[in-house]
């Protein structure tokens, strides 16, 4: 590979790597060397954690809105990496509330396609 092409790719990555840090459940693990993409804070309740947790959905698809070449990164399965899934306190409307805004995004945008929608290539 050439040099060029290096420099190209580490752009390309450091360029991602800073649009996922804007992410706000993404922050710094002091035990890793990358991100954890999922620093989310104490909620009092289950419903302040769902709330929270659509509005980190929303963060997400808004990413991939203003940057579409971002999608296929892998950027989801990092998230759900990092989520603690066997969590059943409060803290568990975080995700819940996450694929909650995620699957009725998708549902909306099947909707907007029409039910003929060709799968990807």
């Amino acid at each position: 590979m050439s040099k060029v092409k290096i420099l190209s790719l580490r752009a390309h990555y450091r360029e991602r790597d800073r649009r996922e840090a804007g992410l706000p459940f993404v922050g710094s693990a002091p035990d890793r060397n990358y991100p954890h993409y999922w620093r989310v804070p104490q909620c009092r309740t289950f419903p302040e954690a769902f709330d929270l947790g659509e509005r980190y959905g929303a963060a997400l698809l808004q990413l991939f809105h203003d940057y579409p070449d971002h999608a296929g990164n892998g950027l989801l399965g990092r998230i759900v990496r990092d989520m603690d899934l066997l969590d059943f306190s409060l803290q568990r409307g975080l995700p819940l509330g996450f694929f909650h805004h995620l699957e009725v995004m998708m549902s909306a945008g099947q909707q907007e396609q029409g039910a003929e929608a060709p799968p990807p290539a």
